[in-house]
């Protein structure tokens, strides 16, 4: 909100020229959120399976190319509009020189999956990846806590659940439900009936 501000010079870098004043405003916290979930909260390591719900939102691309430069395997969701915009992100693509380079380094590979078909936490209960993810990112907040409620069906035992909140569509009665639901299922340690995954 204001014309001028005053910080340290290292909080600071110049914008680059294809990006515009309103876009640069944007990139920084949701750039920072996917960096705090997967580098911070989650310690993504390489060979590490990471799976990222809202694949095309704002935190979803940078979680995704976060976990990418980590060498992790990204699996994300989105609907059909947007599945080309997240194969462009470059991580269904095979960098052959670092074979030759001899460098060890695990190239993610990445999955679609389009979340309009079905609800989410079925499907992949009936698909239970191998190896289990070792961490689920929610990047969109959802307010059903389906996707946590079930995960010990497809997340590892050690693995990590962390969400962007979750945030009501509204004040509906059903919407309120939904998000006392999900508090809940955060809070109940397991051996009071809650899930045995860790939450953040």
């Amino acid at each position: 909100m204001a014309e001028y501000i005053r910080g340290p010079a290292h909080y600071f870098v110049l914008r680059p020229s294809n990006i515009t004043p309103v876009e640069a405003a944007g990139i920084t916290l949701a750039a920072m959120t996917s960096y705090k979930a997967i580098h911070h909260i989650a310690k993504v390591e390489p060979e590490q399976t990471v799976f990222v719900n809202g694949g095309s939102s704002a935190t979803g691309i940078f979680a995704i190319q976060i976990a990418k430069a980590k060498g992790a395997r990204v699996v994300a969701t989105a609907s059909a509009k947007n599945e080309q915009f997240i194969r462009k992100l470059g991580v269904d693509e095979v960098c052959h020189n670092l074979f030759f380079q001899r460098v060890q380094v695990l190239i993610s590979t990445f999955q679609f999956i389009d979340y309009t078909q079905g609800p989410l936490h079925e499907f992949l209960a009936q698909h239970v990846p191998d190896p289990k993810y070792h961490v689920i990112f929610d990047a969109v907040g959802l307010t059903d806590p389906s996707l946590f409620t079930w995960c010990e069906n497809y997340l590892a035992l050690d693995g990590i659940f962390i969400s962007n909140n979750p945030y009501p569509k509204d004040l509906s009665a059903s919407e309120l439900w939904q998000g006392a639901k999900s508090l809940f299922a955060m809070f109940v340690p397991a051996w009071l009936g809650g899930v045995n995954r860790r939450y953040s």
